[in-house]
């Protein structure tokens, strides 16, 4: 009975359900529509707690403090206040003027701006790292946009630079969870709204897909790891590592020496089928590495 209302309020919520325009800004992609999906939403993003993941990846992954670390689509500073404690000299930026008051207030030490990641106004490379966590950039749309975001992280990062981003994975939704006969039922039924919904009212098909998380049923980006890293890499980040966010013995599943099989396509393949948040951390290539036609052009910058 149980697995009849869950699934009955999936498929209400996905296919019967009209569509406000909660959902509809957040997966909108366009900045203001993505400020005011925040903004409205303030008091949800406004903890501090961090996952396991994130403060292990952190750890192992960013340069040593006291690097300068810029941290895109921070809110209200749950990551920024971790990292100005460890010792980083942070700044984060985020589209929504509420949450940044919010941070502002909570952590008047911290330097916190109303900035929008596709234009960043910083100096060519400002900072020793940036991250964009919280799956925060399969929030913009189209994806000419998104790279635009890329290549502006690349631009403010040193060479030899770090940068952490998580998104989603759609792919791990079809694989089959038949565990049992609820776990089989549930997935079908996700599977079946997800796919109904992609069909009946498509926004994007270049890698935009229907999810339905704590927030409802959003329109994020969601592409492969594989697709995904060669993305990064025509921009011109190299890969460090990548895993899940599930982790076992204090690591991350998916990272080197995890595994079964410690071969990149084998880590590659299980993270696509397995996990649905992929953490990417990569590294800014040395400028004779990148590609002439992604190279940013240099900036002006209008702040430090």
């Amino acid at each position: 009975m149980r697995v009849f209302f869950r699934a009955s309020r999936l498929l209400y919520q996905g296919l019967v359900k009209p569509w406000g325009s909660r959902w509809t800004q957040r997966s909108g992609g366009t900045a203001d529509q993505i400020a005011s999906f925040y903004d409205n939403l303030s008091a949800i993003y406004s903890g501090t707690m961090l996952s396991d993941h994130e403060r292990y990846i952190f750890r192992k992954y960013l340069p040593q403090p006291p690097a300068r670390v810029l941290d895109i689509g921070c809110g209200a500073g749950r990551t920024t206040s971790f990292l100005a404690e460890e010792g980083y000299d942070v700044v984060g930026i985020d589209l929504s003027h509420v949450l940044i008051k919010s941070a502002q207030s909570r952590f008047p030490s911290i330097n916190f701006r109303v900035m929008d990641a596709g234009d960043l106004l910083f100096e060519n490379d400002s900072f020793d790292a940036a991250i964009f966590s919280f799956n925060g950039l399969d929030c913009v749309a189209p994806v000419g946009t998104r790279l635009q975001i890329l290549k502006e992280v690349l631009r403010v990062v040193k060479p030899g630079g770090r940068f952490y981003l998580s998104s989603h994975n759609i792919w791990e939704k079809f694989r089959p969870k038949t565990e049992n006969i609820r776990s089989a039922l549930l997935w079908a039924f996700e599977l079946f709204t997800i796919l109904t919904r992609q069909l009946v009212r498509p926004r994007f098909w270049n890698d935009y897909w229907w999810n339905y998380d704590s927030d409802g049923w959003i329109l994020v980006f969601s592409g492969s790891p594989g697709k995904n890293l060669s993305s990064f890499g025509k921009i011109g980040w190299e890969k460090i590592a990548v895993c899940g966010r599930t982790m076992i013995g204090g690591r991350c599943l998916g990272e080197e020496g995890t595994l079964k099989r410690d071969d990149e396509t084998y880590r590659l393949r299980w993270l696509t089928w397995n996990e649905h948040h992929i953490q990417y951390i990569l590294e800014k290539q040395a400028p004779s590495k990148i590609c002439k036609d992604t190279a940013y052009e240099s900036s002006p910058g209008q702040a430090s």
